[in-house]
């Protein structure tokens, strides 16, 4: 899907991001989270609250990572495109120091 439906389709609010795995040769950015289901429309109280999800973004274009992120003390804070560039971003929880990972990519699919 393009990157404008992820957004449309998903909330990304108050989700932590676990890890990162960036295939150069692939082309390819893998983003773990730990996904606040409990933010998605539809939500219902029988659903688990969250789980561990994995945004694929393929068709990489550029790139720019933070250099040092402190996984599962990282959430997403906020979301925002422009076409086919995403900006995440980040926010530690125990310093609210802020960070950003910009992602130009033809296409993101979401893996629950």
């Amino acid at each position: 899907m393009k990157i404008y439906s992820l957004l449309e389709r998903y909330n990304l609010h108050d989700s932590l991001l676990l890890g990162i795995n960036y295939d150069k040769n692939e082309s390819t950015l893998e983003l773990v989270i730990d996904f606040a289901f409990w933010m998605q429309k539809g939500y219902k109280d029988d659903m688990p609250e969250t789980g561990v999800v994995k945004l694929m973004f393929s068709g990489i274009n550029s790139i720019e990572l933070p250099d040092n992120i402190d996984f599962n003390m990282t959430s997403i804070l906020d979301v925002e495109t422009n076409g086919s560039t995403i900006d995440i971003m980040l926010i530690n929880d125990l310093t609210d120091e802020s960070d950003d990972i910009k992602i130009d990519a033809n296409n993101v699919e979401m893996i629950i």
